[in-house]
């Protein structure tokens, strides 16, 4: 496949372009006073961003620093309804954020893949059906593996080239949003 992409553009298995991989965490406790915010699998939109009209918060206790987000992160959902396994979003808010047993974080390694064109890669996949013969399957759930998610092979194109592409496609994006708010505007 390599020999197919341009000048400078290669592959990489998701191991090699992160610096971190971690599962969040489970808890039965939801809406805590004074908690932290915990992203679940309803937090990930279908077009790679993150929804926020639902944030729980849990205990602070149950969140360990190995659970927090950080800008530049990216989640993806490891568990769900097998058509919803692989859907991901890009983490780019302030505060405390932690996340659920049902996402995984990666954390992108800094001068080799920017988190914005990883969560583009991944959400690709996860739009093609990479992961569908990958997941393991239970009577209303799949889970993908952790090797899965780590082996998944994505095309990593110079910094400055993402950032290009990323803007370019975010540009695009915000085109087709407002052309459907109109759309639906008309009876």
């Amino acid at each position: 496949m390599s020999d197919e992409l341009p000048k400078g553009w290669t592959t990489a298995s998701v191991s090699e372009v992160i610096d971190d991989f971690q599962p969040g965490f489970a808890s039965g406790e939801k809406n805590v006073r004074g908690g932290v915010s915990h992203l679940r699998m309803n937090n990930i939109g279908l077009n790679g961003k993150l929804a926020l009209d639902l944030v729980r918060t849990v205990p602070e206790k149950l969140a360990k620093p190995r659970h927090d987000l950080s800008p530049g992160d990216v989640l993806v959902c490891t568990t769900n309804s097998g058509a919803l396994v692989g859907k991901c979003a890009y983490f780019d808010l302030a505060g405390r954020f932690a996340f659920s047993n049902h996402l995984t974080r990666l954390r992108p390694r800094r001068g080799v893949v920017d988190g914005r064109f990883l969560r583009w890669n991944l959400w690709l996949h996860w739009k093609r059906g990479v992961f569908d013969d990958k997941c393991k399957h239970w009577v209303n759930q799949s889970t993908l593996p952790k090797d899965a998610l780590l082996e998944d092979e994505v095309v990593v194109p110079p910094l400055a080239e993402q950032r290009r592409i990323v803007a370019k496609l975010e540009m695009l994006l915000g085109k087709v949003d407002a052309s459907q708010h109109r759309l639906a505007k008309i009876p």
